[in-house]
């Protein structure tokens, strides 16, 4: 800029009419001062712009960038003005702009009239929210937003990613200008986090990953698998103590759901005065995702999972979490996907401040958890309702309106927003009913009807399940036959009222997730014959009087299991003649059978804390699956010899979906194989591999001795089975000097048919290739990165040995399982997955994705904690000892 001042011309750094009035203000001050004119004016054209001030740099594509502080409306315009004067031709300006937390509301509205009247596109997004939810800040900011300025307005709550967007949505000529504090030394919170589980890990990832300072406290024993996690992402941890003084010492308190409030480090927190929120709460404040939240008693798991697999046939790109799945707050930092399905209890819910999610669900309310409620079911009542606390008009509230406890507290409260019940006992005009075994479906212009007889979950509790995700679904507008395909395929989740093969006539069923007075209820009334009841655990201050009615019509024995049985057996006493008291569960199954006559049922349903755990007793004998034997094990069972079969894929082929109709029990790779086998007949064990495979780590320095690789390199290791993959051959042929660049070791198992055109290339000193390796195991403790074909025996010994893999599925083999058992390592981020068809048009995206890979130490990092996660290391003991039991 040039200016002219004392009749002398000088040219300075800084530009724009507002810094033309900063200069003015210091030559007139340092004049004042007695200094020389020259010399003042000399200081004045030495002057760089000031951090955070009208920083502005070039791309090599002719876009400008400029970061400036302008945190006020006037600042805003100051810079924005400037800007549009100096720039030239076509170029349009581009402006991310955030306001701060806990700071003058009023300018809010006002920033954004300004970004949108002197820039072509404005971008929203989070600005050092401190303790304000960002989405209200930005709520705050929507309203300067005129019409005729909506379509140029956008919103990224992550700010990293605003730039990113504003950056490509930009060309040459154009002007992005970032009204942030990039550069500059900002307020960072201190997060304190109690509790080293699922949710408290994913809590501290959240924060490590928003650039607070984060410290874990855990006064017991922290999993391995956690401390890899924290020890990943540098996160700060104690374990088997708890730092009072440091912990209070936080802005930030982030409670897990399973430290109770009633604790010593919670007392004295409370005490302190501490801000103390859950998980729930820290991840929905650092996201801007439509959650969708379900609270209750019973049904919980079993609602948000149906919704879940509503919303994913539907096409949505949803998340499941809370008590369910991965962490939510982990989700949030590592991929934030638009649409979260939470399972929230009633501790979680205690800890939150402004949690609101979009759509909540209360499935239900009966006494449970009162230990933590001073034995109060009304504290208790008002803790599940929280989930509606912060909601407004514009969201909506799903309840069972049979409940009488929920509606007693709602004629008692004001509900804010909208209601959309559900009943099976009661006719609705508006909301989801049952008549004649039809549910009836009105809910804004929507009417029909879904037959619960084809439901794949039975039982009236089930019914209500399915309207409470019904319900859902029609917020969410999801079409109604995408709807009733859900309901009638979906399979519930384990050990709810799950059949376990019959003995001897004898029916048993797995209720082993009844932990209270109503899951019971429940599975008693869905009980058509005489039953014995396995029941006991931790009482929960239960109230058995209200199961009286249902076990003197249907229970002819009880048999307790665990600490507090003098208050059931007091309880049935006089209703039950057999009231047996046992040590163990094997001990409790066999004497339940004992009172059983064939066509009785045996229900394990605790009603208290926590028993997990049932065992089929049935005997059995061994056999085989696969083509080979798909004969010999049919006649065998034709022949009444019992038979069990082994599917190592996630896909099994024809012979294996025909064998499991006669299998006794069906071993098992991989989750969700009640796709294609009977789910009581499945046992998941993972499939066997070799034993010396467990010591990989521990062979690394024995393994220099038997590769000749350079210990400063990267080592890739390529297997294509023992004959050799084609391709995967030629890919690495054409690779070589792409690996020499990347400065990596390549231990290279070509296969027998290929060793000959290969063999050549040993001459190369980073490059050692081979027919077959006898030493696996050594070459797996050497490698950094392996790629590898998708086989079932290759992916169970690569998720043992859990180092980052590329999969290359071969496209030759039956149902094409390779690829779908690549895909499962993909979709838990254990693997990086080409197609050879994808590999054989472009190796570009291959050598980018690789490259990335083998240059980023915690993308490795973090696929060898998921591979890990999936290891099944005991495989073969656990079906050995899975025998043993059955020729018992």
């Amino acid at each position: 800029m040039l200016l002219k001042i004392a009749d002398r011309e000088i040219f300075t750094k800084l530009v724009g009419v507002f810094n033309a009035y900063n200069i003015l203000c210091v030559f007139a001050v340092a004049s004042i001062l007695g200094l020389e004119v020259i010399e003042i004016l000399k200081e004045i054209s030495r002057l760089d712009s000031v951090e955070g001030r009208f920083q502005c740099q070039v791309s090599k594509n002719g876009i400008t960038a400029i970061v400036d502080y302008a945190h006020t409306p006037d600042a805003l315009e100051n810079v924005l003005t400037t800007i549009n004067e100096l720039r030239h031709g076509n170029g349009n300006v581009i402006t991310v702009v955030g306001c701060g937390g806990n700071r003058d509301i009023s300018k809010r509205a006002t920033m954004t009239k300004v970004a949108s009247r002197l820039s072509k596109v404005v971008i929203l997004t989070s600005d050092n929210p401190r303790e304000e939810n960002p989405k209200d800040i930005i709520d705050d900011m929507k309203k300067g937003v005129t019409a005729s300025k909506q379509s140029s307005v956008f919103i990224v709550l992550d700010r990293e990613h605003a730039i990113k967007k504003a950056c490509n949505m930009a060309g040459s000529g154009d002007v992005v200008l970032i009204a942030d504090k990039i550069g500059l030394e900002e307020e960072v919170l201190n997060i304190a986090v109690v509790g080293a589980g699922e949710s408290g890990v994913g809590a501290a990832i959240l924060a490590k990953k928003r650039g607070y300072n984060v410290f874990v406290s855990d006064g017991g024993n922290v999993a391995p698998k956690y401390i890899e996690k924290m020890e990943l992402y540098q996160i700060d941890y104690e374990s088997n103590r708890h730092d009072i003084k440091r912990i209070k010492n936080a802005d930030i308190v982030v409670k897990s759901p399973g430290i109770n409030r009633e604790s010593d480090v919670m007392k004295q927190l409370l005490k302190s005065g501490s801000k103390i929120i859950s998980e729930i709460e820290f991840a929905f404040q650092n996201t801007d995702a439509h959650v969708l939240a379900v609270t209750g008693t019973n049904g919980k798991t079993t609602t948000v999972s149906l919704v879940y697999d509503i919303m994913k046939r539907a096409g949505y790109n949803v998340g499941l979490a809370g008590n369910i799945g991965k962490s939510f707050a982990e989700q949030v930092a590592l991929e934030n996907k638009p649409y979260y399905v939470l399972e929230i209890s009633s501790f979680q819910l205690d800890d939150i401040e402004k949690f609101r999610p979009r759509v909540a669900v209360l499935t239900n309310i009966t006494p449970d958890h009162l230990e933590c409620y001073q034995y109060t079911f009304e504290n208790y009542i008002k803790s599940k309702f929280r989930i509606t606390e912060n909601q407004t008009e514009d969201d909506i509230f799903i309840y069972d309106a049979d409940d009488i406890n929920i509606s007693n507290h709602m004629k008692r409260n004001d509900i804010k927003a909208s209601k959309l019940p559900f009943a099976t006992e009661i006719k609705l005009d508006l909301g989801i009913c049952l008549q004649e075994e039809q549910m009836q479906v009105n809910f804004r212009d929507n009417r029909y009807s879904i037959d619960t007889t084809l439901y794949s979950l039975q039982g009236r509790h089930n019914v209500k399940n399915a309207m409470a995700a019904t319900a859902v679904a029609e917020v969410m507008k999801i079409d109604k036959e995408i709807i009733r395909n859900s309901l009638q395929m979906f399979h519930g989740k384990e050990h709810r009222l799950e059949k376990v093969p019959k003995q001897g006539g004898v029916l048993f069923f797995n209720d082993s997730k009844a932990t209270n007075i109503n899951a019971v209820f429940y599975a008693l009334e869905s009980m058509s014959r005489p039953t014995v009841w396995i029941v006991g655990g931790i009482d929960k201050g239960n109230d058995y009087s209200v199961l009286f009615p249902l076990v003197w019509e249907k229970v002819k024995a009880i048999v307790c299991i665990g600490k507090d049985n003098k208050k059931i057996v007091d309880s049935f006493k006089k209703i039950v003649p057999n009231i047996v008291e046992t040590q163990s569960m094997d001990e409790a199954v066999l004497i339940s059978y004992g009172f059983s006559e064939y066509g009785d049922a045996v229900l394990l349903s605790p009603a208290c804390a926590s028993f997990d755990v049932f065992k089929n007793y049935e005997d059995r004998v061994i056999g085989t699956g696969g083509y080979a034997s798909l004969l010999v094990a049919y006649m065998a069972a034709k022949r009444r010899i019992p038979v069990f079969i082994q599917e190592q894929n996630s896909y099994p082929g024809i012979a294996n979906k025909i064998l499991s109709k006669y299998a006794r029990n069906v071993f098992v790779a991989y989750d969700d194989m009640d796709r294609f086998f009977p789910k009581h007949k499945i046992i998941n064990v993972g499939n066997p591999i070799r034993q010396n495979l467990s010591f990989v780590q521990w062979n690394q320095t024995n393994a220099f001795s038997v590769f000749n690789v350079d210990p400063d390199k990267k080592v890739l290791l390529v297997l294509g089975g023992s004959l050799g993959a084609k391709l995967i051959n030629e890919m690495v042929e054409i690779c070589l000097e792409f690996f020499e660049h990347l400065n990596i070791h390549l231990i290279w198992q070509c296969g027998e048919c290929y060793i000959e055109k290969y063999d050549g290339y040993n001459d190369l000193d980073f490059v050692e290739v081979y027919p077959f390796i006898k030493r696996m195991d050594m070459a797996y403790a050497l490698a950094d990165v392996i790629i590898s074909r998708a086989g079932a025996g290759a992916i169970s010994e690569l998720c043992m040995v859990a180092k980052p893999l590329v999969l290359i599925p071969s496209p030759n083999v039956t149902e094409d399982h390779q690829y779908k058992n690549a895909k499962v390592l993909e979709d838990m981020q254990g693997a990086k997955v080409f197609k050879e068809s994808d590999l054989e048009e472009n190796l570009d995206d291959f050598k980018e994705e690789f490259q990335s890979l083998i240059e980023s130490p915690t993308t490795q990092k973090l696929m060898s904690i998921a591979l890990k996660e999936m290891a099944r290391p005991d495989a073969a003991r656990d079906i050995v000892n899975h025998i043993v039991r059955c020729l018992k």
